[in-house]
This record gives structure tokens, C-alpha cells and sequence, in this order.
């Protein structure tokens, strides 16, 4: 036995029965008389219906003999996406007696239909060696303190700057979790770094789900003077 499936009714592809599985995306089964028939078969487009028929022949010499024509539909790709508005932000004139929180949040918005869910990641440019906000003449206020840490609570008069996220009430679906290293509160902040750190991740598919994003620098009596700024980008993928 064996299975004829194509785009049509005229097929143009078969496959042998098989009594093991693989790791595919489809399983074409159908009954001639008390015999059942079944493959699974890979390499199907998304989104897409299908024509099948069973066919036996026996012995080799004899003509083929096919069931009815069936037809299915694959299921659609999975897919993810998420845009970040609020950009650019400002911090405003900084000042060694305090701590400057810049305005607006960056509020990144993640859909996805994978059922694993799907991660937000970020990272910033920082000076091309390390993370941080930079000015011209070269100096950096590094992320998150003068010795890169992965976190650190700010205070004034001392160099410091990085993120503190936390989801909103929008959207729909799975619950969003923000990764401890940017689950801050008060001063403290979560570090970037030059490349892709998990920001938040849902475990089941999500729909309009919001990540809202504040940033905060601190400066010292001795940090170089000049306009700062910070190439910061997200990105996310399917789980």
C-alpha cells in the first residue's frame, strides 16, 4: 500500500505506508476495507490544503487500486513579532547630586503564536567594547556601574546606568515574566550588555503583550562632560 498526496487531485508525489513515525507534520491515515493505512509526512507548506488517496497493489504486476480522494488543511507557521515605541528618550541635563530617570519608557509591544511561548532580548552599542552611554570625547558611564556588573543600585556621585523593566495589564494570552536581572525596583538597575540579554519571556503564545522599560543613569563629580547617548536594541524570537 502506499499514498498518492499533491496540491490536487492529480497528486504528482506518493509515499510507501509505513508501520514507524519520524519527527514530521502531517499523518495522512485512511481504511480500505478492515485495513488500516498511515505515513507522516514532512516538508508540507503552512497554511495549505492537500489531496490524498490510499492505493494498493498487489501482487506487483496487478494495477493499482485507490481509495477516495481525501483532503486536509496543514496548520498555519508560526509567527512572532514586537515594536518598541518611545524612541528616543531623553534624560535632560544630569547632575552628580542625582539620580536622572529619562522619559518617555521604552514600551515594547510581543505577539506570538509558537506554543512555547516567545522571548524578548536586548543590548546596546555602549562604545564598541563595553556596555554603557557614551559621549564625544570617548567616555563611557558603564552599564550597570563602573565595573560592568550585571546589576547595581545607583547613587548620586557615583557612575551608573541601566534599565528596570515590568509588564502592563495590555494584551491577552500567557503571562509575561521579566528576567530577574532587569526585575528592578527603587535605584537599582539591570545592566545591558553588547549582546542579546533575555528581557522577558512567556511560556504559552501571547497576543499585544506590553514590556515597559525605564532607564536611569547616575554621574559623578568627574564624569566627562557632553552629550550622551546609547544605541538600544530589541529583538525577539518563538520559544
Amino acid at each position: 500500500a502506499y499514498f498518492e498526496y499533491g496540491l490536487t487531485a492529480s497528486y504528482g508525489s506518493y509515499a510507501p505506508n509505513s508501520s514507524g513515525e519520524y519527527v514530521l507534520n502531517s499523518i495522512f491515515s485512511h481504511s480500505v476495507g478492515s485495513q488500516a493505512y498511515y505515513r507522516t509526512i514532512s516538508g508540507l507548506t503552512a497554511s495549505t490544503t492537500y489531496h490524498y488517496r490510499v492505493c494498493l497493489k498487489a501482487p506487483p504486476s496487478a494495477s493499482a487500486v485507490c481509495g477516495d480522494d481525501v483532503t486536509f488543511n496543514t496548520a498555519a507557521a508560526a509567527t512572532v513579532s514586537c515594536s518598541t515605541a518611545g524612541s528616543p528618550i531623553a534624560f535632560g541635563t544630569l547632575s552628580s547630586a542625582s539620580i536622572a530617570t529619562a522619559t518617555p519608557n521604552a514600551t515594547t509591544t510581543m505577539s506570538c503564536t509558537f506554543s512555547a511561548g516567545c522571548t524578548l532580548s536586548v543590548k546596546d552599542g555602549g562604545d564598541g567594547s563595553n556596555p554603557g552611554i557614551t559621549t564625544t570625547p570617548t567616555y563611557i558611564i558603564g552599564s550597570a556601574n563602573a565595573s560592568f556588573g550585571d546589576t547595581a543600585t545607583l547613587a548620586a556621585g557615583t557612575e551608573g546606568y541601566g534599565i528596570q523593566a515590568a509588564t502592563t495589564s495590555a494584551g491577552s494570552g500567557g503571562v509575561v515574566l521579566v528576567y530577574t536581572r532587569y526585575k528592578q525596583t527603587g535605584d537599582a538597575v539591570g545592566g545591558f550588555e553588547l549582546t542579546n540579554q533575555g528581557l522577558a519571556s512567556s511560556s504559552v503564545a501571547i497576543t499585544n503583550r506590553e514590556i515597559a522599560v525605564t532607564h536611569k543613569v547616575a554621574i559623578s563629580g568627574l564624569t566627562g562632560p557632553g552629550a550622551y547617548q546609547d544605541v538600544i536594541t530589541y529583538s525577539c524570537v518563538g520559544n
